[in-house]
């Protein structure tokens, strides 16, 4: 049995207060147009259609059946879904940063200064896209950029000087 994500039903809690929670978002975040209902969704000016509120990573118009809560605060990290934590997200950004979320947080063990084979752990640079990455310094001096799935394989930076090294 596989399992999914960090939180449950109970986290989030019941249908009604998140419908509550979205509807929140929509009228805390609104955006400067609004949706015409009918004939695909399209902007309209502020008043004349659905009240819409914007993504906070693409800009993309979400009304209250199409926008989800992100936590700005993750859970993984002992953030709840409290109005002061919570943003505007469409699924797929969402997705995308629940998922580089757990990417990060398996690595989270590693810490500044440990010594990955000749390479040592400078400093964690974060989460681009789904990857969480490190600036790590070799042995010879030289500086890297490497993603956490790699600290297991990374031995030295490859480069002449190593390979002499090793030799």
């Amino acid at each position: 049995m596989s399992t999914r994500g960090t939180t449950n039903a109970n986290v989030r809690g019941s249908s009604t207060s998140r419908a509550a929670r979205r509807r929140w978002l929509v009228t805390t975040y609104r955006a400067d147009v609004d949706l015409h209902p009918e004939h695909g969704m399209y902007p309209v000016p502020l008043g004349e259609g659905t009240p819409a509120c914007r993504c906070y990573r693409c800009g993309k118009l979400l009304t209250v059946e199409s926008v989800t809560a992100d936590r700005i605060k993750p859970g993984c990290q002992g953030g709840t879904y409290v109005r002061t934590n919570i943003r505007p997200a469409c699924l797929t950004c969402n997705s995308v940063t629940g998922g580089a979320t757990r990417s990060a947080r398996t690595y989270i063990r590693r810490k500044v200064g440990d010594r990955v084979g000749q390479v040592v752990l400078v400093e964690y640079l974060g989460i681009q896209g789904r990857n969480a990455y490190w600036r790590c310094v070799c042995d010879c001096g030289a500086e890297m950029r490497v993603q956490s799935g790699q600290l297991r394989t990374v031995r030295s930076c490859a480069s002449s000087a190593c390979k002499a090294k090793a030799a």
